[in-house]
């Protein structure tokens, strides 16, 4: 019953819906096919000539790293063994962030508002790009099938 609700957890319905809503933000990015959402992860971003960050979602794929921003209209995707991930320096606007140096070296800061919370977030990336560089080696030194 109703009670059965007051320890917080939320329904399951309720819980269907954001992933649905998080499978079709990232759907908008034309990804290939078969990439599968890895991570999705609530932040605030900030790229290129951006002054003040977004609140947005970074997705984890299989092979790439993708930011979306709804209200700022923002959406920003690159392939993870392409990029480079590091905790950056807690700016004004931009606490407990971590930078992302994208393919063609612009930067994407990403906010995530603890210090435990870009630690968790780093650590997925991190494990997230190694996976991808090493499926990318691998895709690379497999003889082509004719």
């Amino acid at each position: 019953g109703p009670a059965a609700r007051q320890g917080g957890l939320k329904p399951r319905s309720l819980i269907n819906a954001a992933e649905e809503r998080r499978r079709a933000e990232l759907a908008a990015f034309g990804l290939p096919h078969g990439e599968v959402l890895l991570e999705a992860i609530s932040c605030t971003g900030r790229a290129g000539s951006a002054i003040v960050p977004a609140p947005g979602w970074l997705y984890l794929t299989r092979s790439f790293l993708c930011f979306g921003s709804s209200i700022a209209h923002v959406r920003v995707q690159a392939p993870l063994e392409k990029v480079q991930v590091h905790a950056g320096s807690s700016g004004v606007l931009v606490a407990h962030c971590v930078e992302v140096v994208l393919p063609r070296g612009q930067t994407l800061s990403l906010g995530f508002g603890s210090h435990s919370r870009r630690e968790e977030a780093l650590g997925q990336m991190r494990r997230a790009r190694q996976r991808a560089t090493i499926e990318a080696v691998l895709a690379g030194s497999l003889p082509k099938v004719s």
